[in-house]
């Protein structure tokens, strides 16, 4: 079975009136993909530390906690919008605000918010602002962002990147075998000669 392909990329979501810029991480895995196969394979040096088995540990300490505490710690102490945090979790604003007030969570996405909180823990030990990284494309000129990563349930993807065991190049293969025609932005903005700002269109990467 091949990978599905985003056409159009941006698949919309119901819950949360988001679009999706990638496929969900079940699907991609459910997939077998010859490229996910490749990345897979690939010889490597051993990974010390490996924040994914952290994660898990880290996921399962703080389930135990008050959906308001995690929540208060994801916007006070990383820095993340409400609309951010409900963007990772996969709801919607309102929803966060029904926890930040003692509503119901279910089992899924309190599971699903600790382990938002243990991957923002674990990227601060690599990164300053993780908050602010995670709003930062994977690849410049490209539309896929660390959160979209994080959005989708790519934890391995994204805390490899930070601790920079892969290259960007390497997730979105692995993701999307055309990402380099599918998720570039067509247009960038430039200087132009009379020192003004100017839009032109953009080249896929590598490609010229």
């Amino acid at each position: 079975m091949k990978t599905p392909l985003i056409s159009p990329l941006e698949k919309s979501t119901e819950a949360t009136g988001v679009k999706n810029l990638l496929p969900d991480s079940e699907t991609v895995a459910s997939t077998g993909s010859a490229s996910l196969r490749l990345v897979a394979s690939r010889s490597v040096k051993p990974r010390l530390p490996q924040p994914e088995s952290t994660l898990e540990t880290r996921t399962q300490e703080l389930v135990k906690k008050q959906p308001q505490e995690l929540l208060n710690r994801l916007a006070m102490k990383y820095g993340m919008s409400w609309s951010g945090i409900a963007q990772s979790i996969g709801v919607s604003v309102q929803a966060i605000r029904k926890w930040r007030f003692g509503g119901s969570i279910s089992t899924e996405n309190r599971f699903t918010l600790s382990k938002v909180v243990a991957t923002l823990a674990i990227l601060e030990e690599q990164i300053q602002d993780p908050a602010g990284w995670l709003e930062i494309p994977l690849l410049e000129g490209y539309k896929p962002r660390h959160l979209d990563l994080l959005a989708q349930k790519y934890y391995k993807h994204l805390l490899d990147l930070a601790f920079t065991y892969v290259k960007p190049e390497e997730v979105l293969q692995s993701i999307n075998p055309n990402w380099n025609t599918e998720m570039y932005l067509e247009h960038e903005v430039f200087i132009a000669e009379d020192g003004l700002p100017a839009i032109r269109r953009r080249e896929p990467h590598g490609q010229s």
